[in-house]
């Protein structure tokens, strides 16, 4: 999904997740979700644009826990207007479908905030 999202960008990754794929950021993050259909190509799109079009995802570290995979990741990214590097670290939570899909998404800032949604489970997610 990495590899997709950096080499294809939102078209890529979206035709290979599933189609009912739910992304919900930290809630510390400004824009609210879940977001899913629609609303998540265009949070996806958004996200692309306000870093000038290039938004590389480094996966620094995967594991899996009770189920779920944890993705320990950075973005390598830079202001779109002022060209200022922009630190941002994060840990994915993410359920796959039987069919391989990406099916659930989380993101959290804190590595414990992952955890503890990981041992929640998909259905606490949703």
């Amino acid at each position: 999904m990495v590899r997709l999202w950096n080499e294809g960008g939102v078209d890529a990754y979206l035709a290979e997740s599933s189609p009912d794929l739910t992304f919900t950021p930290d809630p510390k993050f400004p824009e609210q979700g879940p977001f899913s259909g629609d609303e998540l190509r265009t949070f996806m799109e958004q996200w692309q644009e306000a870093w000038g079009g290039s938004a590389e995802l480094l996966l620094d570290a995967v594991a899996e826990h009770v189920g779920a995979v944890l993705a320990r990741c950075r973005w390598v990214i830079s202001g779109a207007s002022s060209g200022a590097f922009v630190p941002a670290e994060f840990t994915f939570v993410a359920w796959f479908g039987s069919d391989g899909t990406l099916e659930t998404l989380l993101a959290f800032f804190d590595d414990e905030d992952a955890i503890v949604a990981a041992e929640r489970g998909r259905d606490a997610a949703r």
